[in-house]
């Protein structure tokens, strides 16, 4: 007991010490260079170290952000790392040897949008300049593995999927999962889905709207690129646009959350604001795994008949108690709720479903519905079925 105890205090203590004085056996892997906001390193499993410009990074250390808040991080090799609010991850490895122009690197993302910057160039001797003979550079998430060489892309991690968006270069993506076979080579300007329980997506073309998006939430702020500057009223008319040109309901939803910056609930309610089916964006919205309460009662209070919500949050997958919950946090009496989901299970399909096999023996699902329902037929009142 009286061991722990000390063990314990002498954790607290190592704690409260520069990062110099902590991991001395340990060399530093990295450098916090910008911390804006709730920025904090996790050390050892259960120290924390509120992290400033300056804080050193050191192997097995948990990097996270908070609400609002960015932080850069500058590798040995001249790599920069970037994280964006409400992100985390883990410096499993990274280390450089310039004599023989190799470098391996492991990263773990878990959660939250990341950046990597990885540096093509090696300066050796006095000023010059040489390229990596070798990289082993991978990063880990939940659902995938990437692979990449001097490249510049962003791994954004949500519950059950990973997307992997690249700016420059290329990145070779497959399933966590060994059972799941099939690998795709993304490039400039493409993006990937890695879902929990499938091959990655086809890469898609990434738009120079959505890219702006994304790069603005991320960077640090300057006076040119202040941020969040025009990002909700860029993404409205982004969000807008897709619908109008019918595209699918769920991917107009996945980018609206991975690029735009905004709220899921936020992203529900601009979406059926602009036309989409209620049912469709609701559908899409929980079976993606975002919140069933945030999502019901975004629906509900942007105007959405509540029998279509609670059939479109059933049929995707969501937690009855959940979607309860959301509907009476929008002011639906409870016994109408009750009523609403009591039905739901008999109800059809609120959208058109269709699945493929690939040839790697994975399934794929598409969601009908891209336009939807005009604003104009919906039902002003949420308790109303």
């Amino acid at each position: 007991m009286r061991a722990n105890i000390l063990k314990i205090a002498v954790s607290l203590l190592l704690a409260a010490l520069p990062a110099s004085y902590v991991s001395a056996a340990e060399p530093t892997v990295g450098e916090i260079t910008f911390a804006s906001g709730s920025v904090d390193i996790m050390r050892g499993g259960m120290l924390t170290v509120h992290a400033t410009a300056g804080s050193r990074v050191y192997k097995g250390d948990v990097i996270k952000t908070g609400d609002n808040s960015k932080a850069e991080i500058t590798m040995p090799d001249e790599s920069t790392l970037y994280l964006g609010a409400r992100s985390k991850m883990e410096m499993k490895e990274y280390s450089i040897n310039r004599a023989d122009g190799n470098r391996n690197g492991l990263i773990k993302a878990l959660s939250g949008k990341i950046r990597f910057a990885v540096a093509k160039i090696i300066r050796v001797g006095a000023g010059g300049l040489g390229s990596w003979k070798k990289t082993n550079f991978s990063i880990e998430t939940p659902t995938a593995i990437a692979g990449v060489r001097g490249t510049d892309f962003v791994i954004i991690v949500s519950e059950g999927r990973t997307r992997i968006v690249v700016f420059e270069g290329n990145v070779a993506a497959r399933n966590i999962s060994s059972l799941i076979r099939g690998e795709v080579m993304i490039g400039p300007n493409q993006s990937s889905n890695v879902r929990r329980d499938s091959a990655p997506s086809r890469p898609a073309a990434l738009s120079p709207g959505n890219r702006l998006l994304l790069i603005n939430q991320i960077a640090r702020p300057t006076t040119a690129n202040r941020e969040g500057e025009g990002t909700h009223d860029s993404a409205a008319e982004t969000i807008a646009h897709d619908i109008s040109s019918h595209r699918p309901v769920h991917e107009v939803v996945e980018n609206a959350a991975d690029f735009s910056g905004l709220t899921i609930q936020e992203v529900v309610a601009t979406a059926i604001k602009a036309g989409a089916d209620p049912a469709a964006v609701v559908y899409a919205a929980v079976s993606s795994g975002y919140s069933n309460q945030q999502v019901v009662q975004a629906a509900l209070n942007a105007g959405a008949p509540l029998n279509s919500v609670v059939n479109a949050a059933v049929f995707g997958g969501g937690d009855t108690a959940e979607i309860t919950a959301g509907a009476t946090a929008a002011g639906v009496p409870a016994e109408t709720v009750a009523t609403a989901v009591a039905t739901s299970t008999s109800a059809p399909p609120p959208v058109t479903v269709q699945t493929s096999v690939t040839p790697t023996g994975s399934t794929t699902t598409f969601i009908g519905g891209g336009g939807g329902a005009a604003p104009s037929t919906l039902i002003a009142s949420p308790s109303k079925p």
